[in-house]
């Protein structure tokens, strides 16, 4: 696309990778204008596999150097409040390919488990749950997941709902007064128009309107974004008034001990979804959607062991000494980095070893990092693993090292 002038307003092209302006720009806010309409996800969304379609080129050979430094200091902070840090850099990265003499070590690593936390923000366990059963069954690894899983905790819930009526003799009243709104009639007479010292109490039945707020209401406190609340409404109906069915499933929403037991189904079934067709998620779905499973698998309460998914290709830039036998290397067999002392001593330490077969070193990108349970491994996600390769025993064992030793 070209342009004259317009780049700076109302422009906006989420998959645009490449940048060259040939306009002078001295004024920091138009700098920071231009830079910002490129510095995003490339496609509008990361690419796990191929790290190179994850950024972004510009070329500004007439922009104020010293404005352009300010505003490329403020996208890489990494306290900024407003925004993540963006690794920026002014030199022309490099892009480092699989190590083809490293194959086998590809394969070995596909079985490692990383420990994968949970977002800031959680999923309920059955919306969790039930989207989960949805995606399967979208793609065909399950396709009776959905209104299984979900019709599994509809009988949990019809199963409360018949042990209320039958032991809890209050529960047609409960019922009554759910569907009920209390009122204070305050009667005035013409005259001094004064109030009475004491209202009428009164209660009126709610509107249909009314019943509804309530029923979406109890599905927010179940399962928020499913349809758990129509297919309980859908059995319940068939025993009793519509209406009464919905303030049913109301009043067993306020349950604590009936969300306790949905929730507590809805993570054992979770985990044995998610373990049944892990290998097939891995294998047979596109990379786009395999994120979708992966958020789900991070929207838990507590972290999950996932197998660790290292990308076809890395994205570095050029800086510090070049190394051979890395499980990601340029054309010539070489990666480029720039490792601490120690890092230094151990890794020429090691490839003096006759069982030495190469090193990686943990990846910046967070969806690509080893982590353990208890930390990252490498913390800031740059200390180096390294592999041996036993030729006799046919084995790959792993050694993790970081500075902390962990």
């Amino acid at each position: 696309m070209l342009f004259k002038t317009a780049l700076s307003t109302d422009w906006d092209c989420p998959r645009a990778e490449v940048m060259m302006s040939f306009r002078k720009a001295i004024d920091h806010t138009l700098i920071a204008q231009l830079v910002g309409r490129m510095i995003r996800t490339p496609l509008a969304r990361r690419i796990m596999t191929h790290e190179m379609l994850n950024t972004v080129e510009l070329y500004l050979p007439h922009y104020d150097r010293a404005n352009l430094e300010k505003i490329l200091e403020e996208l890489r902070n990494p306290d900024a409040e407003d925004r993540p840090a963006t690794d920026v850099t002014t030199e022309q990265p490099v892009s480092y390919e699989r190590n083809p003499k490293m194959a086998e070590a590809f394969e070995v690593l596909k079985e490692l488990k990383t420990a994968v936390f949970s977002n800031p923000t959680q999923s309920s366990p059955v919306r969790r749950q039930l989207r989960m059963a949805f995606y399967l069954t979208g793609d065909k690894l399950d396709e009776d997941a959905y209104e299984r899983e979900r019709d599994d905790l509809v009988k949990i819930l019809l199963r409360h709902r018949e042990t209320r009526w039958k032991d809890n003799e209050e529960w047609a009243t409960v019922i009554r007064e759910t569907g009920e709104v209390e009122l204070q009639q305050f009667i005035i007479g013409l005259g001094k128009m004064e109030l009475p010292e004491a209202p009428v109490k009164v209660r009126a039945e709610l509107a249909p309107e009314n019943v509804e707020g309530l029923f979406r209401e109890a599905q927010r406190r179940i399962g928020p974004g499913t349809d758990i609340h129509m297919a309980f409404w859908k059995e319940a109906e068939k025993r009793t008034d519509p209406l009464l069915a919905k303030l049913e499933l109301y009043a067993l929403s306020g349950d604590a001990a009936v969300l306790k037991e949905l929730n507590e189904q809805a993570e054992k079934r979770f985990a044995a979804l998610e373990g049944a067709h892990r290998r097939q998620i891995r294998d047979d779905v596109k990379a786009k959607r395999r994120e979708q499973y992966r958020k789900l698998q991070q929207a838990g309460r507590d972290f999950t062991y996932l197998d660790w998914e290292l990308p076809e290709q890395i994205v570095e830039k050029p800086d510090g000494e070049s190394f051979e036998q890395h499980l990601y290397c340029d054309k010539g067999r070489k990666y480029q980095t720039r490792l601490n002392s120690w890092e230094t001593r151990v890794l020429s330490l090691w490839m003096k070893r006759a069982d030495f077969a190469g090193w990686l070193r943990n990846h910046r990108v967070k969806n690509a990092l080893f982590a353990s349970r208890t930390s990252t491994v490498g913390g800031s996600g740059r200390s180096p693993i390294w592999l041996r390769f036993d030729v006799r025993a046919k084995l790959w064992p792993l050694t993790f090292l970081t500075s902390s030793r962990q």
